[in-house]
């Protein structure tokens, strides 16, 4: 005699068998081709020098309500100082340390710092 658990587990079974196979056919179907190439117009770039000596790269594109600033450090310290001083500041004003407190300490002009 067949009991009413066995029934209902075989009956699970049959049904998570039958998606397995529907959703593995579903895999073999190929994507559909790419479509041609949109023309693409860059925004402009405007590049100016402050007063202070730092260099300043504007790129506006409107469209897009996001304002992003970087400033790139230790790409050009003097190489009147040696490696390991250049490397010292850099990791300093990494770190978070005030640019003042650093030109302080090291007699680099805070301009400096920043071009």
């Amino acid at each position: 005699m067949i009991r009413a658990s066995s029934v209902r587990s075989l009956a699970l079974v049959m049904v998570f068998t039958s998606g397995a196979a529907g959703a593995a056919g579903a895999q073999t179907m190929q994507p559909p081709p790419p479509s041609a190439l949109r023309p693409y117009a860059f925004p402009a770039v405007e590049q100016f020098q402050l007063d202070n000596g730092l260099k300043v790269i504007v790129v506006q594109k409107h469209t897009l309500p996001v304002v992003e600033g970087r400033v790139i450090i230790g790409r050009s310290l003097p190489r009147q100082y040696s490696l390991s001083v250049r490397r010292q500041i850099v990791a300093r004003l990494r770190s978070g340390e005030p640019v003042a407190a650093v030109a302080a300490e090291t007699g680099v002009c805070q301009a400096t710092l920043f071009r």
